[in-house]
């Protein structure tokens, strides 16, 4: 859900952005790209936060990888267990 926001709301300062650079609708360009630019930039901050404990949350949990090195059991060629 976040990711959305963020994409959206780039876009949104993008098309601000655009039209400011072709002289086009310059009152509501400029109303685009500061509103894009405020709505994307706090998810995109909490985003990166949820994402770095997201990762440390499976570097504490997760299994270790196998260590007899054959095959794991649903490769292709594996002997069925």
């Amino acid at each position: 859900m976040t990711g959305s926001v963020v994409t959206s709301s780039f876009v949104m300062a993008a098309v601000g952005a655009f039209y400011l650079l072709e002289g086009r609708h310059e009152q509501y360009a400029r109303i685009f790209l500061k509103v894009g630019v405020i709505a994307g930039s706090s998810p995109r901050c909490s985003s990166s936060f949820h994402r770095d404990l997201h990762g440390k949350y499976l570097a504490r949990h997760q299994p270790p990888p196998s260590r007899h090195g054959g095959p794991l059991p649903y490769e292709v060629g594996a002997d069925s267990c």
